[in-house]
């Protein structure tokens, strides 16, 4: 147990795969407060570095579970549609 405690009072990540989600995610709430919309383009890449574009596209791929990417949760597909995430090619939007 002292290893544990060790750990966790070096912020060890336990679930990596969860914190860089959730990292991502707020890049892209962060995004929309100043673009006012989630229609990043592929190549776009945050201030401090994070592809933030290349996620929006695989996050697309997983929900659509093409190019062998893992299948999206429900939670996280909800969460993404409340913030106005678009699921569909960004060509089929008006740009009026």
């Amino acid at each position: 147990e002292n290893r544990l405690e060790r750990l966790t009072s070096l912020e060890f990540t336990w679930n990596p795969h969860e914190d860089r989600w959730s990292e991502m995610f707020e890049h892209l709430k962060e995004y929309k407060d100043k673009h006012g919309n989630c229609m990043v383009p592929d190549a776009y890449v945050t201030e401090n570095g994070m592809q933030l574009g290349s996620w929006v596209r695989t996050v697309k791929a997983c929900r659509r579970g093409t190019k062998g990417k893992k299948e999206l949760s429900e939670e996280k597909i909800t969460q993404l549609s409340k913030i106005g995430f678009l699921w569909d090619n960004v060509l089929h939007y008006n740009w009026d």
